[in-house]
């Protein structure tokens, strides 16, 4: 009986969860968090680095330092 291969949605939230912890989203620590997985599977889903991040991941990313910045102009 074939094993069930990782699906897209397992992909990008380990994806995700490595940006956030500050690591590179790489085809062997995405395969070493999820368990296995076929890089064949992996390596394309990761698709070039600006496109593997979920929307939520980057907005995140980019309104923490907004938001610090905003705290220190407001209450100046």
């Amino acid at each position: 009986m074939a094993r069930p291969g990782v699906t897209r949605e397992q992909v990008f939230e380990v994806a995700d969860a490595l940006v956030r912890e500050g690591q590179s989203p790489t085809v062997v620590a995405v395969r070493t968090r999820l368990g296995g997985g076929s890089p064949n599977t992996i390596n394309p889903l990761l698709g070039p680095k600006p496109t593997f991040v979920s929307p939520s991941a980057v907005s995140q990313r980019r309104l923490a330092p907004v938001t610090s910045q905003c705290g220190v102009t407001w209450f100046r």
